[in-house]
């Protein structure tokens, strides 16, 4: 709790408006600067994504007869 005030809001209450450091810069690489951590909504998209890839190149695989967790905007993608 200590660390994230520390980023986001110093020793003040959190709230949304007050962030010293950009969450695309947080998630980007430590090699570009950032503190490498993911980004859960797009590393569940590339996940989900996945799944209809090997699904689409790989039909023997295990899984090929379950339905794949993905939604309308995953299958346009």
């Amino acid at each position: 709790k200590c660390r994230r005030r520390f980023l986001w809001g110093h020793d003040q209450e959190l709230s949304g408006g007050s962030c010293k450091v950009s969450w695309g810069r947080v998630c980007s690489p430590v090699e570009h600067g950032g503190l490498g951590i993911l980004d859960l909504t797009k590393f569940s998209r590339a996940l989900r994504l996945r799944w209809l890839w090997y699904a689409w190149k790989s039909p023997e695989r295990p899984s090929a007869g379950t339905e794949p967790p993905c939604d309308a905007s995953d299958h346009a993608l």
